[in-house]
């Protein structure tokens, strides 16, 4: 859990609404498919060595990518982070 609060952030607090309930399914639906890309990326780089390239990108600016716009649709939406 806390490598995954690490790469994407802490998801949103859960509330009743459908608001609260799209952002933490879009963030646990993000989390298993990159986790899923990455092992298929992987697998893919054994067959071929240039494909490590996109690997490590993968690695590191799919997080990113997905923070920022988590962020920014969050705070537009007035959501608030999990604590602790």
């Amino acid at each position: 859990m806390k490598l995954i609060h690490l790469l994407f952030g802490k998801p949103y607090k859960k509330h009743n609404d459908f608001k609260s309930m799209y952002f933490r399914g879009l963030y646990w639906f993000v989390v298993c498919f990159y986790f899923i890309s990455i092992s298929m990326l992987l697998v893919s780089s054994f067959f071929d060595p240039i494909a490590i390239i996109g690997l490590l990108m993968s690695l590191v600016f799919f997080p990113l990518a997905f923070r920022l716009i988590y962020s920014v649709l969050g705070k537009f939406n007035g959501m608030e982070r999990v604590e602790g």
